[in-house]
Order: C-alpha cells, then structure tokens, then sequence
C-alpha cells in the first residue's frame, strides 16, 4: 500500500512538472511563427522556410508551420517544391480548410481548374463555414474570368454569416473586377491575406494608370511587354513579378510587330535563360500570367493551356482557349517551354517573337509545373502611371 501511494505521489509530481515544459514548447512555437512570419513580411523567404521548419518540430499537430512552409517555397520561386509539400500537408491535415484550401489552388495555377474547382466546392459542402475555402475558390473564380460565380459564392457566404474580413476585402475586389473595362487602377498597398497570400512589394500609393502583362527576358534586365499600352508613357513605368519583387523600368524601344521592351534599372535574378521558337499551328502551348492586372491585388500567376491555331488557314495564330481577362502581355510558350510570344490585346491572338538564336527541336517537353517554376518569377504586372 505505502509503494502505490509513493507510486501515485510520483506520477502527481510528474504531471505537475511537465505543465511548465509543454507550456514553454507552445510558446516556442508561436515565437517561431512569429519570426518566420516576420522573415516572410521583410522578403527572405529561405529564413523563414527554416523558421518554419524549426516551428514544425515543436507542434506536429498544428498545420500552421507546414503552411508556412508552402507559403515561404511560393515566395522564393520553388514552385514544384511548395505544391508538392502543399499535398502532402492537405493529406496530412485534411481536416484543416486552410491546408486543404492552398492545396488545391496551387494545383489550379498549374493548370487544373476544373479539377480543383470542382474539389473546393465538395469541401464547401462539407465545412460551409470555412473562410479559406470561399476564398481559394472565389480567387480562383476571379482569376479566370468568372466573376459573377464568384459575386454569387461571396454574397451567399455572406448573407450566412457574420462579416469576415477576408471574405469582404474579396467581395470588394469582384466588384472592382466585375466593373474594371477600363482597367484603371491605383498603386494601393495589397493585403497581405490568405488568398493568394504572399507578402508582395507595393506600388507607389500615390500612382494612378493602366496595368498590363509583360515577361522578363534578356538575363533579368529586360521586360517584353505589349506596345499600345505604353503609347503615351512618358516617365518610367513599375514592374512587380510572380515573386512579389518591385522594379522601375524605362521605355526602351518599340518594334514594328507591336511589342515593346522595357529596360529594368534593377535586373532581376534570372534563373533560365529565355529560349524562343517559332509558333506551329496545332501544337499544343501555355499561357502564363495574371487574370487580373490589377497592381492593388497581390496575386499569383497562373497557366492555362490549349493549342495554337489558324482559324482560316492564314494569318495570325491564336490559341483555343479560354482565357481569363486582362491577360494580354502575358508570354505564350510551347511544349519545351520555349518562348513563342504574347498574347494581343484581343487576348487569343499570339503576336510572333522573333530571334536568331538556333534552338535544337529535340528537346523534351516541360511539364506545367516545371514551367510555372521557370517563369513565375519572370511573369510581371506592368503598372504604366497616366
């Protein structure tokens, strides 16, 4: 009897002991966020990868450090590796709407809309209070041109809760979509939210003018970019890449094909140099860029694919796709990734980039994420002030 009581005794004092560890664990955690989310914010992306690496070791319970880490791979342009992981955490975590959310739009900027679409609104079903999935989904619905779907999804959610602000500042952003003909914008600081979440440089607040597409070539010092956009620039004009890294350029030149070339007074880092080929009716291409122009959203570019075409036989190629609005500038690849050229501001018809460079035709094909990784951070939004 007196070792049972000497027994219990101990495993009281046990007990009481480990309180004050797992409390300091916690804290450790949410210091370790803290800093990796403040690494994030100050644009040092690897830093706060390893923070959350190390936050990850203290609560393999919680999926915030995982996220963290999807978050930290996007901003440092390892594309493939943060969608990867973003899988594993949404199989891991499946039931957190925030891992299941990020999982599924980053499938969807790879090309899979229908697919991920179609996965979100099964998840809405099943958790219809879920913040980030309304919001993977309506961004994803703004993107692509679906607006309205996006308007319905928002003010349905809302009319069923209380005000969110995620879910309004989205709300706020369909309606600027659904109205923006004219595609004027303002440099207004983005959010840095959940949706598509990264912490992006801002254009100059008080900058007003017309946003466009545009794609890094020349080593990081060069942006291409449509020419009737920039007819009456007068000043530099501001570049923000996939990255969320912000650069001044200059009018440097404008072909007769109707391109224009931009030249960066910071290069960016260039991570492949820019292969280019001729355009070949009925071979299959990809368009990367942004949906929405719009220099006040921080947003991820995305990839939509389909094959290029002469309607009648002659003139100009185009693409059999559907394309999400504002898309114009964006770069047109084939299936080695090579540059073939960018998309008009009729959004279907390819314009022709020309280049003396000898590209061998055997070289294999890029898978759409491989891409996405090649050029997220050679993709820009191009804000041309008034």
């Amino acid at each position: 009897m007196k070792k049972l009581a000497l027994a219990s005794a101990f495993i009281m004092l046990t007990a009481q002991a480990a309180a004050p560890l797992d409390i300091s664990k916690e804290a450790l955690f949410r210091s370790l966020l803290a800093k990796a989310d403040r690494a994030l914010r100050e644009g040092e992306p690897e830093r706060a990868h390893d923070l959350y690496v190390q936050a990850e070791g203290q609560s393999e319970e919680s999926p915030e450090a995982d996220i963290g880490q999807v978050r930290a791979d996007l901003l440092g342009g390892e594309f493939r590796r943060a969608s990867a992981f973003a899988l594993l955490v949404s199989g891991e975590h499946a039931d957190s709407a925030e891992a299941l959310a990020i999982g599924a739009f980053l499938e969807e900027r790879a090309g899979q809309t229908d697919r991920a679409i179609d996965f979100l609104r099964k998840a809405l079903l099943r958790d219809p209070d879920a913040v980030p999935l309304v919001g993977a989904l309506s961004e994803i619905l703004l993107d692509r041109g679906r607006s309205q779907e996006a308007v319905e999804l928002l003010d349905g959610w809302r009319r069923a809760h209380s005000p969110q602000p995620d879910v309004e500042a989205l709300r706020l952003r369909a309606e600027r979509v659904s109205g923006q003909a004219s595609q004027v914008v303002a440099g207004i600081k983005p959010g840095a939210g959940r949706w598509p979440a990264p912490y992006f440089e801002s254009f100059p607040k008080d900058v007003k003018g017309v946003a466009t597409n545009g794609f890094v070539i020349d080593e990081g010092r060069r942006v291409l970019t449509l020419a009737p956009a920039l007819a009456h620039v007068a000043g530099p004009v501001y570049v923000r890449n996939g990255l969320g890294r912000l650069r001044k350029a200059t009018l440097e030149k404008v072909d007769p094909d109707g391109l224009a070339t931009l030249r960066l007074e910071k290069p960016y880092d260039s991570r492949s140099t820019v292969l280019y080929a001729a355009g070949v009716a009925g071979r299959p291409a990809s368009v990367v860029g942004f949906g929405v122009a719009d220099p006040r959203e921080a947003s991820w570019p995305a990839l939509t694919s389909g094959l290029l075409i002469r309607p009648r036989g002659t003139g100009p190629l185009r693409i059999s796709a559907d394309l999400p609005p504002s898309i114009c500038g964006s770069p047109v690849f084939d299936p080695q990734g090579r540059l073939v050229g960018v998309v008009s501001a009729q959004k279907t018809i390819v314009i022709p980039v020309t280049s003396s460079s000898e590209i061998p035709a055997s070289l294999p094909p890029v898978p759409a994420k491989e891409l996405m990784e090649r050029v997220q951070g050679a993709v820009v939004v191009v804000l041309i002030p008034d």
